[in-house]
C-alpha cells in the first residue's frame, strides 16, 4: 500500500495503469535514495490514507537535485501531470546514448 498511486489507494475509476506505475517508480527511487521505508513511521491502511489526502514523503533525503525533481514529477498528485515511463527512463540513459545504443553496446551477440 505504501508505493501505489493514490488514485488506486482510494480505489478510483478509469486509472492509467501506466500514470500509476510511474508514481510507484517514484516512490521506489525514493526508497532507494533515501533508504527510508515511505511512510515507515505508519502502518499500511494508515500509509495509505496519508496518501489519499496528498501527503508526500519528504524529499529531505535526495541529494541529488536532478533525482529530486524526477522523483517529485513522479509523485505528481494529478496523474497526467507525472511523466511517461519513457521519459523516466531516459534520465537512466548515458548522456547521448539512447536504451537501444546502450543494449547495443553492452550485449554480447553469442553465436
Amino acid at each position: 500500500m505504501r508505493w501505489q498511486a493514490p488514485e488506486v489507494a482510494s480505489n478510483a475509476r478509469n486509472v492509467d495503469a501506466q500514470q500509476c506505475a510511474v508514481f510507484s517508480l517514484g516512490i521506489l527511487l525514493w526508497e532507494i535514495e533515501t533508504g527510508l521505508v515511505p511512510f515507515g513511521e505508519l502502518d499500511p491502511t494508515n500509509a495509505s490514507r496519508q496518501l489519499c489526502s496528498g501527503l508526500l514523503p519528504k524529499m529531505d533525503g535526495v541529494k541529488d537535485d536532478d533525482l529530486r525533481s524526477l522523483i517529485e514529477e513522479c509523485l505528481h498528485l494529478n496523474p497526467s501531470e507525472r511523466p511517461s515511463l519513457d521519459t523516466v527512463a531516459t534520465f537512466f540513459e548515458p548522456k547521448g546514448q539512447t536504451g537501444t545504443q546502450l543494449f547495443k553496446n553492452n550485449v554480447q551477440v553469442i553465436q
